[in-house]
């Protein structure tokens, strides 16, 4: 079995914009496993202020939509949905 450390590292090294998407889908769901969700707001404004300066397009536009169009929880419910899309925009075909 390989070990998922040893994959990313190698995604790290082949693709780093793969890999970039994938840290950021990381810790955007770690958003919904907070255990204090008073944090929710200030872990969000962190992920779009990074999301927006990812250099990934997919991830700019969400990033940069969902925070100048919606505030707070709002903003949190729409982007689950958009993140998969983010992904697949991101990963380039059989690279993954």
């Amino acid at each position: 079995m390989v070990n998922l450390v040893e994959c990313l590292a190698e995604v790290q090294h082949a693709n780093r914009s793969l890999y970039r998407a994938f840290l950021l889908k990381e810790e955007l769901r770690l958003l919904y496993q907070l255990d204090r969700p008073a944090l929710a707001p200030e872990h969000l404004d962190a992920w779009l202020a990074w999301a927006s300066r990812s250099k990934l397009e997919p991830f700019v536009k969400l990033a940069r939509t969902a925070d100048s169009t919606t505030p707070g929880q709002i903003k949190a419910s729409r982007i689950p949905g958009a993140v998969h899309y983010v992904i697949a925009a991101t990963a380039p075909i059989g690279r993954l």
